[in-house]
């Protein structure tokens, strides 16, 4: 009698199977007059039908045999009902030979008919799908290029590496001034009773007399004896002489003409630290491509893996209303179930991981930007190999231009070392004016002076050989410095070309290893239907599906990260 029983129930499982189909519905409420006429306000598809369920009434959409169908038309649907979700129930309520055609309204203008409420052993009228797998991006979304172009405008580190730039043109300006020497206006003032002064301010302002020099004292001689005191005079007027003002207004203008060509090398070492700026600015930007490009992929991934964790979400909740029919029957236990509940958790768990790692992502490219990023447009997962050859990329490589910066620089340090072997030659001009006021008579007044000057160091104790000899083998060291650097970049191109190679054969391994454990999980969900499975195994095998999922993410996020670096290393010149 009980296997009569069972068999029975089987049948009675089987058959509310075939008569069932996944619906999407739109609205449903309580079965009020008030209610009614807000469903009757809208628009619907021609395929909804309203239907009264127990004491409720609800406006659904489509009948579909697949959970699949059902959920692109949820997705379709979801733009303009937000509230949309997914519905187990029976065929019967489609039937059209058992509704009336009152009941296809687009918008309800007629009551709906009261059906029957349709009997609950089997089939529990709850959602079976809460979850949208795809997700929708508006138009207005950031896309890559988008934000590249920001990143370069807006970014505050690439924004400080322009004014280093501007820094170093300054003193490449400075250098080059050296050139032209100098003009400057010199303005003396001075008050003096002081005999040397006055008689000197008087000479500057061509104003001196013989009484200046005390004659008014004196007469000429006339005898040997006068000549002699005459001599030994000493005249108040020269040795005691009134305060007088002096003002004195002079232009003088100074020009190296040869210093042994340290100007020029030292304009040359200023127009190579410019460079180096400009090479440094550049490899920031990199860096920020990098890191935005990085984020990007990343978010692609999170999106990608999302959307597989959904599904598996969505086929934990058919397994959990299929569970809940079974145990309706006594065809399976309590345990069943809440090994599926416990699974739904663990799930919706990761799940909420992927969003907060996504709203993590959203702040870091915010960050980069300088502004508030609240959606992207997510580009493919997978990222293009560089197809650029080793050559190209040591060619476009910052680190080896800056280090063959740095020898110009340290052979332009050996030239300036050698100006000290060099004589020094210079010339200046004066133009001025004197007078005891200010610009007094100074047309009468002025006077010039020009002259040249050569300075040449004899012997410094060998100070200038010692330089020169530094910097010689400064040189040389910052030769094989870029030797170095060019090596080792080249090994770490020939890493990274590896590491790629190896997660390109891992990805098609777990690629494969997920379709296979998507297959098996499918086999054994209809294993457990004909209990020919426990529901421990299923949620086992579910398990390794998880864990496949989460695997390819990080492979995949490893190798894109490999890529972007071997970008980076190439002066971001070989994108695809």
């Amino acid at each position: 009698m009980k296997k009569i029983v069972t068999i029975l129930s089987l049948a009675l499982l089987l058959n509310a199977s075939e008569e069932t189909c996944y619906t999407v519905q739109l609205a449903s409420a309580s079965n009020s007059p008030n209610n009614l006429e807000i469903i009757n306000n809208g628009n619907y598809p021609d395929n909804c039908r309203l239907m009264t369920i127990g004491n409720n009434i609800a406006m659904r959409c489509g009948c579909y045999d697949k959970l699949s169908t059902a959920g692109t038309s949820l997705f379709n649907l979801q733009k303009d009902y937000k509230e949309a979700i997914i519905i187990k129930t029976y065929k019967n309520r489609f039937d059209t030979k058992n509704k009336l055609k009152k009941d296809i309204v687009s918008p309800f203008k007629e009551t709906p008919t009261i059906l029957a409420a349709a009997p609950q052993e089997i089939i529990n009228e709850e959602p079976v799908m809460q979850v949208t797998v795809e997700e929708s991006v508006s138009e207005n979304a950031l896309t890559l290029n988008q934000a590249i172009e920001k990143l370069k405008s807006n970014n505050l580190e690439i924004q400080g590496a322009t004014y280093d730039i501007s820094a170093a043109k300054a003193d490449e300006y400075i250098a080059e001034g050296n050139h032209w020497g100098k003009l400057d206006f010199i303005q003396d003032v001075a008050r003096s009773n002081d005999a040397g002064n006055v008689f000197g301010f008087k000479l500057s302002s061509r104003e001196a007399s013989f009484g200046d020099f005390g004659f008014a004292e004196f007469s000429l001689p006339s005898t040997p004896e006068e000549g002699a005191a005459l001599l030994a005079t000493q005249p108040d007027d020269l040795n005691y002489p009134d305060d007088r003002n002096y003002f004195q207004s002079k232009l003088k203008y100074e020009v190296p003409l040869f210093a042994g060509f340290q100007i020029s090398s030292y304009s040359e070492i200023m127009a190579s630290m410019t460079k180096m700026k400009t090479l440094d600015k550049q490899q920031i930007i990199n860096e920020k491509i990098y890191e935005l490009r990085k984020s990007f992929y990343d978010m692609a991934l999170i999106k990608s893996s999302t959307k597989n964790l959904k599904v598996i979400l969505n086929n934990i909740l058919k397994l959990e209303d299929m569970t809940k029919s079974m145990i309706s029957v006594g065809y399976a236990k309590n345990v069943d179930l809440l090994e599926v509940k416990a699974k739904k958790g663990n799930v919706e768990r990761l799940l909420g991981q992927m969003k907060s790692n996504e709203k993590l992502l959203y702040h870091y490219i915010s960050f980069l930007l300088n502004e508030k990023v609240t959606e992207i447009r997510p580009p493919k997962t997978s990222v293009l190999m560089p197809k650029a050859s080793n050559d190209e990329i040591l060619k476009n490589n910052l680190d080896i231009q800056k280090a063959s910066t740095g020898l110009e620089v340290r052979k332009s340090m050996v030239d300036v070392s050698q100006a000290n072997y060099y004589p020094k030659v210079g010339a200046f001009a004066e133009l001025s004016t004197a007078d005891n006021s200010f610009l007094g008579n100074a047309a009468d007044h002025r006077a010039y002076t020009v002259g040249a000057r050569l300075t040449w160091n004899i012997f410094n104790g060998g100070i200038d050989e010692s330089k020169l000899e530094k910097s010689q083998l400064e040189h040389l060291k910052t030769q094989t410095q870029v030797q170095l650097a060019r090596a080792g970049i080249e090994l770490q191109i020939q890493k990274i070309r590896t590491e790629i190679a190896t997660y390109d054969e891992e990805i098609i391994s777990l690629e494969k290893e997920l379709t296979l454990a998507n297959e098996i999980y499918i086999n054994y969900e209809g294993r457990y239907k004909e209990k020919l499975t426990s529901m421990s195994n299923v949620i086992i095998k579910q398990s390794e599906q998880i864990e496949k999922i989460l695997q390819l993410q990080m492979v995949k996020n490893k190798r894109n990260e490999r890529i972007f670096a071997l970008e980076k290393i190439a002066n971001g010149e070989i994108h695809d």
